[in-house]
């Protein structure tokens, strides 16, 4: 099987920055990208054919052609591995071909501009001298390569292993189920229902329904006594938020509380009164977007703007200034 070492740090490396950076100045590299098309007319640092470029401009597309330059390292670095000498030397190779291979204009000269390449006297062939800091060729490779012998038995060793962690961890999960059960046990009963003995009014019984749907959840430490719990349903929190909580609680590894389960439920009270109260929900003005300065001109009973008409077709600009006036004399009328 082939495979060759790439770095997790490689979208930071200084150098295939430096690529990127190359790679924008160069005009074969910009048509091809598409990036030659952006209308950039500010202070001008970087020029590539009749497109002036700005340093903002450049910094914007950095992110995206320093991915395009790792993708493309990908494709060679595999060729070098499979082809080039033990010296890391590809034969037959000049700047045009490392393009070809790379799949993108430019990459040959700024792979050589930064030193990662170096072209021969010969001109024929390229050197990727520090190719070995990180990978070796595969002829080199094979000789040292695990056979498939010795990978089945690494992979026999490190599932025994897992098998004694798995009992291990089986045997603790056993036994935190058995405290959990006793615990369960020891609980305090539930409030008697309405009618029953003792005369339970109706917020006990709501009491005693979220208890046993909370438990039913998955939850077994449930106080009915617990203030924060009374006063939620005395507020008013639905049966059905608690049950929501219990069962989210419950697929936590490993499973909360009724700690948990409480905090979840004020956190929700605290979020939709916040929203009740407008506190830090976005108000979008209405002309401030196409779609809303449409649904405006339908409320007004107007036709949506005309996008795709060829003859006499209205800028959007007009268009929203002739909403804009139908709405005034709306509100005159």
């Amino acid at each position: 099987m082939s495979w060759i070492k790439m770095r997790a740090s490689l979208l930071t490396n200084p150098k295939v920055i430096a690529v990127a950076r190359l790679l924008l100045a160069d005009p074969a590299f910009l048509a091809w990208s598409g990036f030659a098309l952006r209308d950039v007319t500010e202070n001008v640092t970087h020029v590539t054919g009749n497109v002036t470029r700005t340093e903002r401009d450049v910094l914007s597309l950095l992110p995206v052609v320093t991915r395009i330059t790792v993708g493309a390292l990908l494709p060679l670095w595999s060729t070098v591995n499979e082809c080039a000498t033990e010296e890391g030397v590809l034969r037959s190779t000049d700047a045009v071909s490392l393009d070809l291979i790379c799949g993108v204009p430019g990459m040959g000269e700024a792979l050589m501009h930064i030193g990662w390449v170096e072209l021969l006297s010969n001109e024929n062939e390229v050197s990727f001298s520090n190719f070995h800091e990180h990978n070796t060729v595969g002829r080199t490779r094979s000789t040292g390569a695990k056979t498939g012998a010795q990978r089945s038995r690494e992979y026999r060793d490190r599932k025994k292993q897992g098998g004694d962690v798995t009992r291990d961890v089986t045997e603790t999960s056993q036994r935190n189920h058995r405290e959990e059960k006793s615990r369960e046990d020891k609980q305090p009963p539930l409030p008697p229902e309405a009618g029953g003995e003792g005369g339970a009014s109706a917020s006990t019984t709501k009491v005693g329904e979220v208890c046993k749907a909370i438990r039913a959840a998955g939850i077994p430490n449930v106080n009915p006594s617990n203030p924060e719990l009374r006063a939620l349903i005395d507020k008013g929190v639905t049966l059905e938020t608690f049950v929501a909580a219990a069962q989210a609680a419950a697929k936590v590894t490993p499973p909360a509380g009724m700690a948990y389960v409480l905090r979840v439920v004020t956190n929700q009270m605290a979020r939709a009164a916040q929203i009740a109260a407008g506190v830090g929900v976005a108000v979008v003005a209405w002309d401030a977007r196409r779609d809303t300065i449409e649904a405006k001109a339908r409320a007004l009973g107007m036709e949506p703007w005309a996008e795709h008409q060829v003859v006499g077709r209205e800028s959007f600009a007009n268009y929203t200034e002739r909403v804009r006036r139908a709405m005034g004399e709306a509100v005159a009328a």
